[in-house]
């Protein structure tokens, strides 16, 4: 009776020991810290009597768990050819595209939400939007929101392997193969 009793808490031991978690959730202020290494940012823009400096700072993202997408916000500083200076903030949403074999977290299908400039320079804000929204664009498809380390994805010396991901209040949420 005693050897039973043995044999069966060390298989229900065992059982245990493999129970893989189910989810994993990102948090912003996690997204926040590493995004913020990142920047501020320079590019020139354009050609010409077109050309711009564009810095991009202090980027922030947001969480729209109804809609199932990513805003990210940077503020902007841009100096024109014609020395015209401009800064505002810019914002842009996404959904969401895990690439397995890189392990990384994309934003995709990105959208304009927001362009304000603090000075009132309408003109030059619809020149430079284009050249924002592709530095911004370029940006997003060469850098990940998320590289996960090979070891982040294991447990207890088991793959763990994403299914999906969406967007929660408190961050981005995998959930994991069973």
């Amino acid at each position: 009776m005693r050897r039973i009793l043995l044999l069966s808490v060390a298989l229900l031991l065992g059982a245990c020991a493999t129970i893989l978690p189910s989810e994993y959730v990102l948090t912003q202020e996690r997204l926040n810290g590493k995004l913020a290494q990142k920047f501020p940012m320079s590019r020139e823009t354009g050609q010409g009597l077109l050309r711009n400096k564009v810095t991009l700072s202090s980027p922030a993202l947001a969480f729209s768990a109804e809609q199932n997408r990513v805003a990210f916000a940077v503020n902007f500083s841009a100096t024109t050819a014609m020395r015209v200076n401009l800064d505002g903030l810019f914002a842009v949403s996404g959904s969401l595209r895990y690439d397995a074999e890189q392990r990384a977290l994309y934003l995709q299908d990105v959208r304009l939400n927001t362009l304000q400039a603090r000075q009132d320079f309408a003109g030059v804000l619809d020149l430079l939007r284009p050249h924002l929204t592709r530095m911004l664009a370029d940006y997003m498809n060469e850098n990940p929101l998320h590289r996960f380390e090979p070891d982040e994805l294991s447990y207890e010396g088991m793959e763990l392997e994403i299914e999906a991901v969406d967007v929660v209040s408190e961050g981005i949420r995998f959930r994991f193969k069973k």
